[in-house]
């Protein structure tokens, strides 16, 4: 029993989760207002969290990057960059998530997208 234990314990969900524009300002809630056409930087970064997290970017239910970066220290990033945003993308909510087991509940924080 103390194998499985130790097992579980081992496994804990990141405590960190951040979301930032390519200034490195921390960002949450309605970001924006951007112009139609425009390009838009976002990186999630997760600490803490054993094992180390992946994260992934989420435009709704659909995955839009899940290529994370381990920066080392239990740190991790994932930056996407959103191009020509359109119409379409007003009020779109992204999502990063972060998941290190299918034993611990995902951590996610979610900004949404305002236009002009």
């Amino acid at each position: 029993m103390t194998q499985i234990s130790d097992f579980i314990a081992s496994r804990v969900p990141p405590k960190n989760l951040t979301i930032r524009d390519n200034k490195n300002n921390t960002i949450s809630g309605v970001i924006g207002p951007y112009e139609e056409g425009a390009t838009v930087n976002l990186i999630c970064e997760a600490s803490g969290g054993r094992p180390t997290p992946n994260l992934s970017w989420w435009k709704g239910s659909t995955l839009l990057d899940d290529s994370d970066t381990p920066l080392g220290r239990g740190l991790v990033k994932n930056e996407i960059v959103l191009l020509d945003l359109q119409r379409e993308d007003l009020l779109a909510t992204l999502t990063c998530q972060a998941r290190n087991t299918n034993l611990t509940v995902p951590v996610s924080k979610s900004v949404t997208i305002d236009l002009s």
